[in-house]
């Protein structure tokens, strides 16, 4: 259910230094990016992702997770805030690989109140779900176009030539993204 954050976390309003938050200062609240980088891909949906962050909110208080599309709430969890460091108490919460949802866009929103009940900003991350492998087409060995006359083998001649192996190709990953090629013998 949790996908492509906007930033490296977000982090809501206010303040309350110290790890209490226990009087009238609003308790901070910050959810940190999802999966590192906000986007939950194939091989991180197949165990499920933690929601994690920090608060001044008190040890022991409970913080409501929840994921929403476009149309509202779809799930909601609930952790409890757990000693940290520094005066920043930190929450973590679970979710499974059952609960994510479809690939798409999702917003997830964290709220905590102090034992005083003064309530945090609510803090929100952005997320990016993207289970679906690329598609990663060979088009060229050497001078041999695979998908076209050439034999798709790296031949004597082509040894000769001294120049190497060069494999070429397209794919719908996104630019930036490493492609690892191997070779083995048949």
């Amino acid at each position: 259910p949790l996908l492509a954050a906007a930033g490296a976390g977000a982090a809501a309003a206010g303040g309350g230094g110290g790890g209490g938050g226990g009087g009238v200062t609003p308790p901070s609240l910050t959810i940190n990016a999802v999966a590192g980088d906000g986007t939950i891909n194939k091989a991180e949906s197949e165990t499920g992702v933690s929601i994690n962050g920090t608060t001044t909110a008190e040890v022991g208080r409970t913080v409501t997770i929840n994921v929403k599309d476009a149309d509202g709430i779809i799930k909601t969890y609930t952790t409890t805030v757990v000693a940290g460091t520094n005066g920043l108490n930190t929450f973590s919460a679970q979710i499974p690989q059952t609960d994510l949802p479809s690939n798409g866009n999702y917003t997830i929103t964290a709220d905590v109140t102090t034992a005083a009940g003064v309530a945090a900003a609510q803090a929100s991350q952005l997320i990016k779900v993207d289970t679906t492998a690329p598609v990663i087409t060979i088009t060229q060995i050497s001078g041999d176009g695979v998908n076209e006359s050439g034999d798709g083998e790296f031949d004597a001649v082509e040894r000769a030539n001294n120049n190497g192996l060069s494999i070429s190709g397209t794919t719908d990953a996104e630019v930036g993204q490493t492609v690892s090629v191997t070779i083995s013998k048949k």
